[in-house]
């Protein structure tokens, strides 16, 4: 066995860290499928059309705590905590955007949900795609804040050496040091994400709370994954209606390059929220609410 994750099995599931792993509350309840036991939060009209939000990388079901009141009024709002995040399980090991694809399905099967708005920020677009490409009941997909692949993305200096498991453990140890203030590269330069979430730590909270193999997942395999199929091109292929939501200050991918991508994919809806890094659903729910809205009333 690879000494890597024997070492990541002693340093994080050994029971000492499972005495020391902050201790999370759960907002929903928990669906038995065959990935585990995954947590999710179901608001709106049990009768209303549905909504399925899909966090992304290192986050959780809480980034979209600001939004969902939004859009519950007349829609039933399904988000669930992807596997190796939040309070979902850790234990298969398998947490790309097919794996992720296969649990959310499950869930919604388990939920009895037949038709269905597929929403994904960030990582979570690969699954919301995915929603659509292997269920045919996705009614149409929208992406927040990721751009096509990593062509053009400016990701912090030496960010590869995070799909490290011990490197992940370490860096999500570093990250207490860091005041919830400081919102980092997922959000627009001086953002407070303090501000936005119910718990001021949520974010790094959410971080720590990950499966460190997680990072090996989005940093290389992904990268991996993108360049053989984009999500423009998946978007192409797919040939439903769909809208990207992109934000005008967002530190990961730049603007113009992610914007003409997606511009040349037919029936693609492009809308830029100016003020918002990558995160819009949790810098500014209101205008992404109203976005999301407008085009699924259209």
């Amino acid at each position: 066995m690879d000494v890597a994750v024997v070492l990541s099995w002693i340093w994080w599931d050994g029971p000492v860290m499972r005495l020391l792993r902050e201790a999370r509350p759960a907002i929903g309840t928990f669906v038995d499928v065959a990935a585990g036991r995954i947590h999710v939060r179901d608001d709106g009209p049990t009768d209303g059309p549905v909504i399925v939000l899909v966090h992304g990388f290192a986050g959780s079901l809480h980034w979209f705590d600001l939004l969902v009141p939004l859009l519950s009024t007349h829609y039933r709002v399904i988000r669930p905590d992807l596997l190796g995040c939040g309070c979902s399980p850790r234990d298969g090991g398998e947490f790309d955007d097919a794996a992720q694809t296969s649990m959310v399905l499950s869930v919604l099967d388990a939920l009895g949900v037949e038709d269905f708005v597929a929403v994904g920020h960030s990582f979570g677009a690969d699954v919301a795609i995915g929603l659509a490409e292997r269920s045919g009941r996705a009614s149409a997909v929208v992406v927040v804040g990721q751009a096509p692949d990593y062509s053009t993305a400016t990701f912090p200096p030496g960010h590869q050496l995070g799909a490290n498991v011990l490197v992940a453990r370490s860096l999500q140890s570093l990250s207490r040091l860091s005041p919830p203030r400081r919102g980092g590269v997922g959000f627009a330069p001086r953002f407070r994400p303090d501000r936005a979430f119910g718990n001021p730590a949520q974010a790094g909270a959410d971080l720590r709370a990950a499966d460190p193999r997680t990072f090996g997942t989005v940093l290389s395999q992904r990268r991996r994954a993108l360049e053989v199929r984009p999500l423009d091109q998946r978007l192409r292929d797919l040939d439903l209606p769909a809208m990207v939501i992109l934000g005008g200050r967002d530190q990961f991918y730049p603007l113009a390059p992610t914007r003409a991508r997606y511009d040349a994919v037919p029936g693609v809806r492009v809308e830029v929220i100016a003020e918002s890094g990558h995160s819009p659903n949790v810098e500014t729910p209101e205008t992404m609410a109203g976005l999301l809205l407008d085009f699924l009333q259209a």
